[in-house]
């Protein structure tokens, strides 16, 4: 097996995983279309990924305080100090590491055999398999769909944490390094990124003694 297309069905079963970190939490009436989407993409990819995407997007560029759809900082539970934990962060980014060291071809059949990776042999042989074979070209194609969405994903989840803006050029060369170092820089991302700040839920105490107050 190529050891580069290899990497890439490598690959196809860590971004769902990125997907899910980065668009964790979902919105109290999006948890279940979001679990579903996620669990889908191991198997159907970006297209089961798109639409949440596309609707995520949506609702957190029309998203207003107190319209009872809970916001995207309330879901501090057990699930979500998993997503926050450094230990899926690590876990993420072995799994990366994993793919990088799949393409090298240090499994193949010449162990020490990088010189091809780095340059033509092997990305030949890859054109042809994706010319020839149906799931070298769908799952190459996913690949890059996975690939070309990420910016978007992340600029969300680091608005969410109060990344985005405050340095532009350095939110800049996260995003573009992101997409030169496919899955295992978004892993480093994930592993580095400050932890989701917490919002406090809004109780109906509280919207009664504002309502008083006005």
């Amino acid at each position: 097996v190529n050891p580069l297309f290899w990497s890439i069905f490598t690959a196809l079963g860590v971004y769902p995983i990125i997907y899910a970190l980065l668009l964790y939490p979902p919105r109290p009436k999006q948890r279940a279309f979001f679990s579903i989407s996620i669990l889908s993409s191991f198997v159907l990819g970006m297209f089961a990924l798109a639409p949440y995407i596309a609707l995520h997007s949506t609702t957190n560029n029309n998203k207003h305080d107190g319209d009872g759809d809970g916001g995207d900082g309330d879901d501090h539970d057990v699930l979500g100090g998993v997503v926050e934990s450094r230990v899926v962060g690590v876990y993420v980014m072995a799994q990366a590491v994993a793919v990088y060291v799949v393409a090298s071809g240090l499994f193949g059949s010449f162990p020490m055999d990088m010189l091809n990776v780095v340059i033509f042999a092997r990305w030949m042989d890859l054109v042809s398999l994706f010319n020839a074979s149906p799931l070298v070209h769908a799952s190459s194609l996913d690949f890059a769909l996975m690939w070309a969405f990420l910016p978007a994903v992340a600029v969300d989840d680091m608005k969410r944490r109060g990344l985005w803006g405050s340095d532009p050029v350095a939110n800049w060369v996260t995003i573009v390094t992101m997409q030169a170092a496919p899955v295992v820089a978004p892993a480093a991302y994930i592993l580095t990124r400050p932890t989701l700040p917490r919002r406090k839920p809004i109780t109906h105490n509280s919207t009664s003694n504002n309502n008083h107050s006005q």
